[in-house]
């Protein structure tokens, strides 16, 4: 007697625990996605091809030539919204690459050489649209000056990058503005601090 009333608890137990949690059951599930579909050619994939999740919403569409990824590319969440935008030549993501909030606001842009390194200005954005981050790239890594922002969109740091590295002076603000620390950097190794 002793023993089935501890496996109906148990058994309650594990249904509660399922019904919690069924919400991300459900979406871990319906986030996985079908097989990609398109055409092949003497057994290498040819054009474009998508993929579905298994709600039946498309969750992306590449082009490929000779087997190999090739023009651009589109993602999309299992909600419709897009996430992001690529462009591919012989397997290389290269050109813009845009990345999307949930929101449907972009999250980030960046540019990308022949060789798929990040070059020239990025910009990260807050769901609210209003900018994160905006800086540079030199061949995939910092370089020159990049400025953060709270949500507010007041200044949160200006730093400063030379090959990667964290050089010159770096200025931190509190979210109403005003300046609470400034750091001294050569190759990235700090000089002086001032609180």
């Amino acid at each position: 007697m002793k023993l089935k009333t501890v496996i109906i608890i148990i058994g309650f137990i594990g249904l509660w625990f399922f019904l919690k949690n069924f919400k991300s059951i459900y979406s871990d599930f319906k986030d996985t996605a079908t097989e990609p579909k398109g055409k092949t050619v003497a057994g290498k994939k040819e054009g474009e091809w998508k993929t579905f999740y298994l709600n039946g919403n498309l969750k992306s569409i590449e082009n490929y030539k000779n087997d190999t990824l090739n023009g651009p590319k589109v993602s999309y969440g299992p909600n419709k919204n897009l996430r992001a935008k690529y462009f591919y030549k012989k397997g290389i993501m290269v050109d813009s690459f845009i990345m999307y909030h949930s929101n449907g606001k972009v999250n980030s842009i960046e540019w990308k050489d022949e060789n798929g390194k990040s070059q020239g200005i990025f910009k990260i954005f807050h769901q609210n649209g209003l900018l994160s981050q905006i800086g540079k790239h030199k061949n995939g890594h910092l370089d020159d000056t990049s400025r953060t922002f709270y949500e507010n969109g007041k200044p949160k740091e200006i730093e400063f990058y030379k090959d990667n590295k964290k050089n010159g002076t770096w200025l931190y603000f509190s979210q109403n503005g005003n300046l609470i620390k400034t750091e001294n950097y050569r190759n990235d190794t700090l000089i002086s601090l001032k609180k």
